[in-house]
């Protein structure tokens, strides 16, 4: 009770600190997408086994209602694109049926296929994604006259997972300000307060800011996917609220045996702080038990919820 304040404001600076860190942690982390057995993944297979590619990471342009490259028109409107993808930042280089006539560069219906290298460190391939898809819309619009069923598709597993990552990102906001005031009304038939309401759900949002700093920094060394963000909303929110509703309710006990609220706060946080350690413990154990698995997915689980609980821990004893 003495450093009540003191914590709170230590607890802040914290999540002030990491929040730079969790706004990024989407584009940090692995979408872990691999396309196997797609037309991606036999052209990657055919860049390695053929032709010495120096690209290191690719993406597939195909070229829809074009004319057969293997014609003059067709052949001047695959320049064109390949001279647009080429200016653009990011890309390494661009290979197409211009550069070699093979059957690699052609689709089913002899649509065209570009190869384009990309020059994109870790955490900037969606950047670089996104300026590509501007461009070839951009040229799309000019050529609409000309072509007007023209259109350009971009595949691979860079684009992908810089889908995966934007479609995450945005799905995991939604659904948290779905769930939020269905969880305050809970909150509040349960404590029948506002403010014990409230402060729940402050908890469980400092703990997911600080939890997902604490996995950008995990991710420097021990790349994780993508799914510990779910996981780490998930666990920090529920049990926050699960632990909020023992504090509160050990709280309340205290006060209806005619204790005063000082000594209410320090019968709650001895017995209840006592509780939420040892049940934060055991599903702390149950977590790091996931690191054992040589799976990327399920130590990504295990890491993103053990980090959850030793922060919940934390900040769920001082509550």
């Amino acid at each position: 009770m003495r450093w009540r304040w003191l914590v709170v404001a230590g607890w802040i600076l914290v999540a002030i600190a990491a929040l730079p860190f969790a706004a990024r942690i989407n584009e940090e982390l692995d979408a872990g997408v691999r396309l196997k057995g797609s037309e991606f993944s036999r052209v990657e297979a055919a860049l390695q086994q053929q032709f010495e590619s120096p690209f290191a990471k690719i993406a597939l342009l195909r070229i829809s209602a074009a004319p057969d490259p293997r014609a003059a028109e067709g052949a001047a409107l695959l320049q064109e694109v390949s001279d647009t993808i080429r200016n653009t930042p990011g890309v390494r280089g661009v290979m197409s049926y211009l550069d070699r006539e093979d059957s690699l560069f052609l689709g089913e219906d002899n649509s065209p296929i570009l190869i384009v290298g990309l020059n994109a460190p870790k955490g900037t391939e969606d950047a670089v994604m996104s300026k590509l898809a501007a461009a070839t819309e951009a040229l799309r619009a000019q050529l609409r006259d000309k072509y007007p069923q023209l259109t350009f598709g971009w595949t691979g597993e860079a684009v992908v997972n810089a889908d995966l990552r934007r479609v995450s990102a945005e799905e995991t906001r939604r659904a948290e300000w779905r769930v939020l005031p269905l969880t305050l009304v809970l909150l509040l038939i349960a404590f029948r307060s506002v403010i014990s309401a409230i402060l729940p759900v402050l908890c469980g949002a400092l703990t997911v800011i600080v939890s997902l700093g604490a996995v950008a920094a995990v991710n420097k060394f021990w790349p994780s996917s993508l799914i510990v963000v779910s996981i780490v909303s998930m666990v920090g929110l529920g049990l926050s609220i699960d632990y909020a509703l023992l504090i509160v309710s050990r709280y309340r006990d205290g006060l209806d045996e005619g204790l005063s609220r000082h000594e209410a706060v320090s019968e709650a946080a001895r017995h209840g702080g006592r509780t939420v350690l040892v049940s934060g413990s055991a599903v702390a154990i149950g977590f790091a038990a996931m690191l054992m698995v040589r799976v990327s997915e399920v130590r990504s689980i295990g890491m993103g919820g053990l980090l959850v609980m030793a922060l919940k821990k934390e900040n769920g004893a001082k509550l």
